[in-house]
């Protein structure tokens, strides 16, 4: 099987901002189910989250260290001291009268009694009883203890950095003209990010019954530490056996007419002619003749009612080489890609978007 070159890449989810690290009450959901014309076409999700920031901060924290060092004491030391004879001189005054006589004028005796005193030493012995003497001897004693000191530290603290209200309004045309739906429309906000999807739930089999294409608008304001997040989703619900037939049914060449080649595409609806894209190898007997991407004037792509079809002018594409090849026969591969022109919110449940569809025919 030759190889096709995928022409265009989408997203399978609007994505509005990034972010990581999410905890409890960074992220919020709502689910809303669209059941066709049971529904109404207007409905709303309300989103609501705080996310966080990490901050450092400086904090004491407190530790234990066991500290050792001398300290003084002093513990009391006594003795018995024996018993012992002491003596000791004492001076002791001692006192007399004394008669004192003096010749008169007459010589006559005049006495008088006089007190007389004198300090005479006297020895003065006791004999001691045995006694205790005691006294405080110092000395040096190791001592440790549990000392409870501070160190500084620098840890991460997390601190509110801003409220998210998300208020998403949908809007839901039903060009799928089907009664009875079940469309799960499903909005994620993680931080300050949001991601839309949808769930085609009601197909009895495991293929979806509907492509839901939607065209974005969003608004972000912050005011204060809030930001408010707005968003209009206009959702086209299209028919995916219609909408995809283009990739997923077999095209049929058609005859040619002086090197005109058209492909037929059975019950393709396109919405947009500019949603799909094509690419050709053409290999003849000399070669490869075209192998790349067509450009939109080098081709015709007509929409009817129920089909589409494609008309390649060869001999234009071949230019002076479309002569020698008539008549001889050439294989060409034909990729077709479908490239919506929104997000198509249940890209999930497709597996692919190209087809490369092959056609063996002689050139006319």
């Amino acid at each position: 099987m030759l190889k096709i070159l995928v022409l265009f890449m989408f997203c399978f989810c609007l994505c509005l901002f990034a972010s990581t690290n999410l905890r409890a009450g960074e992220s919020d959901s709502a689910r809303v189910t669209y059941y066709g014309g049971r529904s109404a076409p207007n409905f709303e999700m309300a989103l609501n989250t705080e996310t966080y920031r990490t901050e450092y901060r400086t904090i004491q924290v407190p530790y234990t260290e066991r500290v050792c060092a001398p300290e003084r004491r002093y513990r009391q030391e006594c003795r018995t001291i024996p018993g012992e004879r002491v003596c000791r001189t004492e001076t002791r005054t001692t006192c007399q009268d004394r008669r004192i006589c003096r010749p008169g004028p007459q010589g006559q005796p005049i006495c008088t009694i006089q007190r007389v005193c004198q300090n005479v030493p006297v020895q003065v012995c006791q004999t001691l009883p045995p006694r205790t003497v005691c006294q405080n001897v110092p000395y040096d004693e190791m001592v440790c203890r549990d000392v409870t000191r501070y160190r500084t530290e620098t840890r991460p603290v997390q601190v509110l950095d801003k409220r998210v209200n998300a208020h998403i309004n949908y809007t839901v045309a039903n060009h799928a003209n089907l009664t009875s739906m079940d469309v799960e429309f499903q909005g994620d906000l993680r931080a300050d990010q949001i991601t839309l999807r949808a769930q085609d739930n009601g197909a009895p089999s495991a293929i979806p019954a509907c492509v839901a294409l939607a065209r974005v608008n969003g608004q972000r304001q912050m005011n204060g530490d809030t930001l408010f997040i707005t968003g209009q989703v206009d959702v086209a619900l299209y028919l995916a056996s219609q909408y995809r037939a283009i990739i997923e049914r077999e095209a049929v060449l058609a005859p040619q007419n002086l090197g005109l080649v058209r492909i037929d595409f059975p019950y393709a609806v396109v919405p947009d002619l500019n949603e799909i894209g094509f690419y050709l190898r053409l290999n003849t007997v000399r070669g490869m003749a075209i192998d790349r991407p067509l450009n939109p004037s080098e081709y015709r792509l007509v929409k009817t009612q129920e089909s589409a079809y494609l008309e390649i002018s060869l001999a234009q594409l071949l230019g002076p080489y479309y002569g020698p090849l008539r008549g001889s026969s050439m294989t060409m591969e034909l990729g077709v890609t479908l490239r919506p022109a929104g997000v198509v919110l249940n890209a999930h449940q497709f597996s692919n978007w190209a087809k490369g569809n092959f056609f063996n025919f002689i050139l006319y």
